[in-house]
């Protein structure tokens, strides 16, 4: 790999926004991905369509394109395309370069916009448009300039009417007029039918397109650029080009490893981040926040926003979420909660990935092109001409999606009536604890648990073990690591893994329903019936292996309220641990590198709280650590 860069490794924000060949020129880092324009180019293909999600690079992509075809061989004498083969053709073309995202958001807009930008084009060219539509108007511009070539070229040439050069036709943000009518009917038909005529126009000059290539963010299945072209080639998840966008792991260490280093040295002293006793810890929770995007289900990539962002601040942030959120999926109309508990909880599920209809729109397909699930993995059809109609594995793919998606759509789908103010509280919270518990600090995570649980308004709280573990998975998704919840694992299920890079929890919850026990050690009774008072039996029976609630008989005498609720807790405590270390939920993580732990997790009421650690080296050899939280 070429890599160019400044020898003050500085890095410009707004240079990196700028055109590729700008940054060349400045000198600034450049990750060069010329090796598969090289590949494109001189392939079967000719009409090509890209779709990545927002902010992944897909207009820097295009700026690269229209520089080589343009024959600008001065720029590239040290990059991949230079050392390919079979040798590229360096002989330039004419460009033409459209923006949909420019014109407009109604179909007389863009097609105002689009034919004054023609014209202007055409006037570079010493030539005069005279359609008044886009379509016709940019086939006209075509055969004017292909015209043009045969003219100056030579006897041969204009009796065979060939063209070796031909036109080149790159459009950006194809669909941008599409998805932001996407929630108005009427102007999306409008628009629909608007495309599919400006693309049904440039059928008749394909044969002067000597390439094409298309970018946007979904794919469109009724426009003729992709089903009427038979021609035109969807690259979106061909493995060959799965990392044409983006940064892969080795790219951010060649090119941005001082900054890796700077980052290190910012960050090794953040206890909120957890132990960064080297550089390596650090680009490790830069993977874990950013890395993972993949098409192909093998090659991952990072979100060059992000990443430069967190470089910029040396800070880890919602950089490239927050450039849009939820707000984009808005537009797309995605109601189905299922999808985004998956993101929550990092669960994955298979889904068919299929074009979109603009009259229906896959939540599936949606959520995958637009950034907030990735393909896990492809389970059928391996074939580098696309993957219509195939079926994928699609997961979370970092902690910058899931714990957004948890501060934005988790708490409010679990308190919609509360205030903002409350939820931040809640969030806050959730946050401390989930430091606390990663850095094993019992006492202080079960306290913080307790608050948390404390704080849930009447109007949401119910007496069950399935309510406390959707609080726990909600509190859990505000951890820095990935959290499955009910993981298959060769023992059984259990609550929770939570997987970082350095260790494996194994999470068990028991919750006892005390109905809040009063200060005198009798239980409060809102349904009137007598008092229970000496023995008393929790009525939510266990299970066999010790599986199931908390069901102790605990001799209750006045005043000992508090001891009772401990003697619950230590029950709980009991069994949880017990389930896990006699299923061995734990075995299959074990002897991977990382620290294993068991973790009981014992609720009474609405604020008993008590936890337990076991680090698992082997089976039957544990170490213990445990508080609780009255």
């Amino acid at each position: 790999m070429k890599t160019i860069q400044s020898t003050t490794a500085t890095l410009s924000m707004n240079h990196w926004y700028s055109n590729r060949v700008e940054l060349l020129e400045l000198g600034e880092i450049y990750v060069d991905k010329t090796g598969f324009i090289h590949d494109l180019l001189t392939s079967e293909f000719k009409m090509v369509l890209l779709t990545r999600p927002r902010s992944f690079g897909k207009t820097l992509l295009l700026s690269t394109i229209e520089q080589i075809l343009s024959g600008n061989i001065d720029k590239f004498r040290t990059l991949d395309i230079a050392t390919r083969t079979p040798v590229y053709d360096w002989k330039g073309s004419h460009v033409i370069r459209l923006d949909m995202s420019s014109y407009g958001d109604t179909p007389a807009d863009v097609n105002i916009g689009m034919r004054i930008h023609l014209r202007s084009i055409a006037k570079r060219f010493g030539h005069k448009l005279e359609h008044n539509k886009s379509g016709p108007a940019l086939v006209e511009l075509i055969r004017k300039i292909v015209d043009s070539q045969i003219q100056s070229s030579s006897e041969i040439d204009k009796r065979t009417k060939t063209f070796a050069h031909g036109i080149c036709l790159l459009i950006d943000e194809y669909d941008y007029p599409l998805v932001t009518n996407i929630n108005k009917p009427e102007v999306l038909g409008n628009m629909r039918d608007f495309f599919a005529s400006f693309y049904t126009s440039l059928k008749s000059a394909v044969d002067m397109i000597r390439f094409a290539f298309i970018t946007g963010i979904t794919r469109f299945n009724e426009l003729s650029a992709i089903s009427g072209m038979n021609s035109f080639t969807d690259i979106t998840f061909d493995p060959n080009y799965s990392t044409i966008c983006g940064f892969t792991q080795n790219e951010i260490m060649s090119n941005y490893g001082e900054f890796v280093k700077q980052a290190y040295e910012e960050l090794k002293t953040d206890k909120s981040l957890g132990p960064c006793k080297s550089v390596d810890d650090v680009f490790g929770l830069i993977m874990d926040w950013y890395d993972g995007y993949s098409w192909d289900g093998k090659k991952k990539v990072i979100n060059p926003v992000s990443l430069l962002n967190f470089f910029k601040y040396n800070s880890f942030g919602r950089y490239w979420y927050d450039t849009g959120g939820l707000r984009f999926l808005q537009k797309l109309q995605i109601q189905d909660d299922g999808y985004f508990k998956s993101l929550s909880n990092n669960s994955s599920f298979e889904a068919m990935i299929t074009y979109h209809q603009t009259k229906t729109i896959s939540p599936a397909s949606s959520l995958l092109s637009t950034g907030y699930l990735t393909v896990g993995k492809v389970l059928e059809g391996a074939s580098t001409k696309g993957y219509a109609d195939k079926t994928f594995s699609l997961c979370i793919p970092n902690m910058e999606v899931r714990m957004s998606y948890a501060e934005d759509y988790l708490v409010g789908m679990a308190f919609p009536d509360i205030s903002v103010s409350e939820q931040a509280r809640y969030i806050s919270l959730a946050k401390d604890f989930c430091f606390e518990f990663l850095n094993i600090r019992a006492d202080e995570a079960a306290k913080r648990l307790s608050s948390i649980f404390a704080g849930i308004p009447y109007d949401y709280h119910f007496e069950s073990e399935c309510f406390y573990k959707s609080h726990m998975n909600t509190t859990l998704s505000f951890a820095r690591g990935f959290l499955t919840a009910e993981k298959n694992t060769a023992g059984g299920e259990p609550d929770f893994v939570l997987e970082t890079r350095g260790q494996v929890m194994v999470i068990e919850v028991k919750y006892g329903p005390s109905t809040e026990l009063s200060v005198n050690g009798t239980l409060d009774n809102p349904s009137g019936k007598p008092r229970v008072s000496g023995d008393v039996e929790v009525t939510e029976k266990a299970g066999q292996n010790g599986e199931g609630g908390v069901s102790p008989k605990a001799r209750n005498p006045k005043g000992k309220g508090e001891h009772r609720t401990v003697t619950f807790l230590d029950q709980g405590l009991a069994k949880a641990m017990n389930q896990i270390n006699h299923r061995q939920y734990a075995l299959e993580f074990l002897g991977n590198g990382k620290k294993v732990w068991a973790v009981a997790v014992s609720i009474v009421g609405r604020t008993g709280v008590k936890i337990k650690f076991e680090e698992i080296r082997r089976y039957n050899l544990p170490v213990s650590h445990e508080t609780e939280a009255p």
